[in-house]
C-alpha cells in the first residue's frame, strides 16, 4: 500500500553536518602543524577516513566512526579540541 521511503533521514543530514563541521575543525587545529607537506598529509588523510566511510548508511554506524575520528583527532592534533570549540562570529 505505501512504499517506504529509503531516502536519507533527518538524522542523515544532521550527522552530514556534523562531519562537515568536524572537517573544518581539522583544518583549523591543523594550523598549528609546522611544515605545509605534514598538514596537507594530515588533513588529506582525514579527508579520506571521511570519503572512505561515505557509503555507511547506517546512522549508529556513521555516529560511531565520526567519534572515532574525533578521538583520534584529539590524540593526534593537541589543538583539535580547542579549535572544534571555537565560534565564528561576525
Amino acid at each position: 500500500m505505501f512504499e517506504v521511503n529509503s531516502g536519507p533521514t533527518l538524522q542523515h543530514f544532521l550527522l552530514r553536518a556534523r562531519t562537515v563541521a568536524f572537517y573544518r575543525s581539522v583544518i583549523r587545529a591543523s594550523r598549528h602543524i609546522p611544515g605545509v607537506d605534514a598538514r596537507k598529509g594530515t588533513v588529506q588523510w582525514i579527508r579520506g577516513e571521511i570519503e572512505q566511510a561515505s557509503d555507511m548508511t547506517e546512522v549508529d554506524r556513521i555516529e560511531q566512526h565520526l567519534s572515532y575520528l574525533q578521538r583520534l583527532m584529539k590524540q593526534v592534533l593537541p589543538g583539535f579540541h580547542l579549535a572544534a570549540q571555537k565560534k565564528v562570529t561576525k
